[in-house]
């Protein structure tokens, strides 16, 4: 289960945000104990690092993920809560820096778990609706659940043509699909809901989809660097962030 997983086998580690601009790449895997504020914040924001992982998101399946979009933006919960978004503009910034990986792992009523990795992974800024890209699903027992690269972030407040925000609650990378489609796989969903599709589901597995008559009660999404991966775009991006901090005065 998560709670072993997170309290037993990997330590937590306390990470603020402090100083995005640093000469060091910041995340969880170059320095558990690194410190930075994200461009345009005055306060420090608490992340806590699971070993040299960075998380995105953790859900025990016992809170509401039905909030605004405002909310996803900005992140919100703990990891030791077991309740936990990071926040879409902090994963715009930190992708931004090199090349990382996407694990999930998802857990099951009947203690289950299966996996999937997906390789070189990022989040697009605010402009561009904080578009998940991913080069390539890496495997994984859970299969793809059907996330698609190039999706845009949506949630209740603000929708895509097909509703799906509204009807369905919690933020996702819904993309431009229907309400069918979404309601596939969303894994910001509520555990204990009654109501058909509003529970966590991943898609690839009638089993573990809103086909089901039952949904998933654990999740982690996690981010770490391929340091195996070509540099290029490591550099070009962090160009980019200096660019970005220095027009907002914060250097």
């Amino acid at each position: 289960m998560l709670d072993e997983w997170v309290f037993g086998s990997v330590s937590v580690v306390s990470m603020v945000f402090s100083s995005f601009y640093h000469a060091a790449l910041l995340d969880c895997y170059n320095d558990e104990s690194a410190t930075f504020r994200l461009p345009g914040q005055t306060g420090d924001n608490q992340l806590e690092c699971l070993g040299d992982w960075t998380p995105l998101m953790f859900a025990n399946g016992q809170s509401d993920f039905n909030l605004p979009y405002a909310s996803y933006m900005s992140g919100f919960g703990s990891v030791s809560a077991g309740e936990f978004w990071l926040g879409n503009q902090a994963l715009y910034y930190i992708t931004a820096q090199r090349v990382y990986n996407l694990r999930i792992d998802l857990w099951d009523s009947d203690g289950n778990y299966r996996y999937a990795e997906f390789k070189h992974v990022s989040v697009l800024d605010s402009i561009a609706g904080f578009q998940i890209e991913f080069e390539e699903f890496l495997g994984g027992t859970a299969g793809d659940g059907g996330l698609q690269s190039g999706a845009t972030f949506y949630a209740r407040d603000v929708d895509n043509l097909g509703g799906c925000g509204a009807e369905l609650g919690g933020g996702w990378w819904y993309g431009d699909q229907p309400l069918e489609e979404c309601r596939k796989t969303k894994l910001t969903g509520n555990a204990t809901s009654l109501q058909p599709g509003l529970g966590i589901y991943w898609g690839t597995d009638d089993d573990w989809s809103a086909n089901s008559t039952r949904s998933l009660i654990q999740v982690a999404m996690k981010l770490r660097p391929d340091v195996n991966a070509s540099a290029g775009r490591s550099a070009q991006c962090y160009l980019h962030i200096q660019w970005v901090v220095s027009a907002q005065g914060n250097i």
